[in-house]
């Protein structure tokens, strides 16, 4: 009962879907023989996956269009130039700077600790490191594209912040050959920035992609565990921000970007709790070890919960949650499939955030399955679920 029907694949999770080929992918998408969106300058599948987006060589008139396309300051190029610059004017840097400082650095979380990391700490590494600031600039961009969304001013900013974003990348693959106390606290906080952006880009860009949800969920679970192995490498206390005291001791005022309905959500926090009791009281598995990684998770899951006033959903549960969990959600486990629809739901349930707006529901969603698939013992779970991400 705890499987999926057989006439499925043995995982709907990591079915494939068949693509035409893509004759000008870039070259990472072609190396893993993947399907390419052809988006510039990074394609999406590039984007989240943390790699710069190359395209083989072009003719000279591809070339020339694609280098008018990506021009960042394209307002300010003067018909007195000869040649035109890709280099991004000094004010429109210290706009998008100036940005970050005042509104994009009090989006990320509600946690005051947190938000001075943001504020403070980022911004301080960033004005020592070239590419540090290029991932701050791609965040205020890409804010500032989720801000005028439906606008040409809008893909005007998401081109700006995928240009930051891509050049950023290759100053974070150089700073990674090296590890040094001063390079690992730059590479913290761009492994940090650059996991904000990808989970943000999805949302602000519209993309839609077959790629099946489980590798959306461990994207994020990588990204988190190279994030904690960068802040593991760096010294106390001055290279980790989450251990400085001045962190501990410091204070900044919370702004909320988007109007946040408190009852509304505290309704459906006693709602999940309540239904999630019932889930870990019926979890009885054949197999004495599945059932303790599924127990061990549903533990993870419960705690990821009762903190989400704290996180950016519920981050905190795919880092932590096993090697043995992700191995049953391969496998199609009834149990674990409904456990990481919960964990969808928290992400659902704090959306108000920018750059997770809608991805708990998208995955949701993904997940869910068929209805005439769906064992009787969890079909009304099921329902309530899915009714729970289109309220």
């Amino acid at each position: 009962m705890d499987k999926l029907p057989k006439d499925r694949s043995e995982n709907v999770l990591v079915c494939r879907r068949s693509h035409t080929k893509s004759r000008k992918g870039c070259i990472a998408c072609k190396e893993r023989h993947t399907k390419c969106d052809e988006a510039r300058p990074s394609c999406s599948l590039c984007i989240r996956r943390g790699l710069e987006c190359l395209y083989p060589s072009a003719p000279e008139k591809a070339k020339g269009e694609r280098s008018s396309r990506t021009q960042l300051n394209s307002d300010d190029s003067s018909t007195s130039c000869n040649v035109k610059s890709e280099t991004p004017s000094r004010l429109y840097e210290m706009k998008l700077f100036y940005h970050y400082l005042l509104t994009t650095s009090h989006t990320l979380t509600t946690d005051p600790q947190l938000q001075f990391f943001w504020l403070s700490w980022v911004p301080k590494v960033a004005t020592s490191h070239e590419y540090v600031m290029d991932f701050v600039l791609a965040l205020a961009a890409l804010h500032l594209a989720s801000s005028t969304l439906g606008t040409d001013e809008s893909q005007t900013w998401l081109r700006s912040a995928l240009q930051y974003h891509t050049r950023a990348l290759a100053g974070f693959r150089e700073s990674l050959k090296l590890i040094s106390s001063e390079g690992s606290r730059a590479s913290f906080v761009c492994s940090i920035c650059n996991m904000v952006f990808v989970m943000g880009y999805q949302t602000v860009s519209h993309k839609e992609t077959s790629r099946d949800p489980l590798d959306d969920f461990l994207e994020t679970r990588a990204m988190l565990k190279m994030t904690r192995f960068l802040g593991n490498q760096s010294d106390r206390p001055q290279a980790n921000p989450f251990s400085d005291t001045e962190l501990q001791n410091g204070h900044i005022a919370v702004h909320q970007e988007e109007s946040y309905d408190v009852k509304f959500t505290n309704l459906h926090n006693r709602s999940i709790l309540e239904r999630l009791a019932v889930f870990g009281r019926g979890i009885v598995h054949g197999n004495p070890e599945k059932e303790m990684v599924l127990k061990n998770t549903f533990q993870i899951l419960k705690e990821s919960i009762e903190a989400w006033q704290m996180r950016i959903g519920s981050l905190n549960f795919s880092l932590e949650v096993s090697d043995a969990f992700v191995d049953l959600l391969k496998q199609g486990d009834w149990m674990a499939r409904i456990i990481l629809l919960f964990h969808g739901l928290g992400m659902h349930l704090h959306s108000e955030r920018w750059p997770i707006k809608d991805s708990g529901k998208r995955l949701v969603l993904a997940v869910l399955p068929r209805k005439n698939d769906v064992s009787s013992q969890w079909e009304d779970l099921i329902t309530w679920m899915e009714l729970a991400v289109n309220t």
